[in-house]
């Protein structure tokens, strides 16, 4: 489609600037600074740590480049991590690892069409009232807006 180049959103100087900043420096070099103690734990970290608070000892994924962090994260947690080859699949076993196990579901799939693939299983589970967190991975924010959704 020529037009669709046209209307597609172009990221300003100064966005790109700011999210280069946001990856700056590691974790342990921003607490050394005297950052607040959250600054020393990103997202995935954060993400990590709920899930264990939450009782969570098993995940279903598909390897991918946006869950890269939050994998790491998890195995290093302690949380037991599924490799699944298809998201249609790892939701599937979420739902049926929570009929099972009477217990919460966890699915990780990357972002685009893997989220879209999983979403029968999803919504299986919720007609079901079986519990099931699907997580769905995302484009850096340096990215956004330069029509990267993968």
């Amino acid at each position: 489609m020529p037009g669709c180049a046209a209307r597609r959103p172009v990221a300003s100087p100064r966005l790109l600037a700011a999210a280069r900043r946001l990856g700056e420096g590691s974790p342990r070099e921003r607490r050394r600074e005297g950052g607040s103690p959250v600054a020393g734990i990103d997202g995935a970290g954060l993400l990590v740590r709920s899930l264990r608070a939450h009782g969570v000892d098993s995940l279903f994924s598909v390897p991918g480049d946006p869950l890269g962090p939050f994998l790491d994260e998890a195995v290093r947690a302690g949380i037991e991590n599924y490799t699944i080859r298809h998201e249609q699949a790892i939701a599937m076993a979420a739902q049926a690892y929570s009929y099972v196990r009477r217990d919460i579901g966890v699915g990780a799939v990357t972002s685009g069409p893997a989220m879209t693939n999983a979403i029968t299983g999803l919504a299986t589970a919720w007609a079901n009232c079986w519990p099931m967190l699907l997580l769905g991975g995302s484009s850096e924010l340096g990215k956004r807006g330069l029509g990267d959704f993968q």
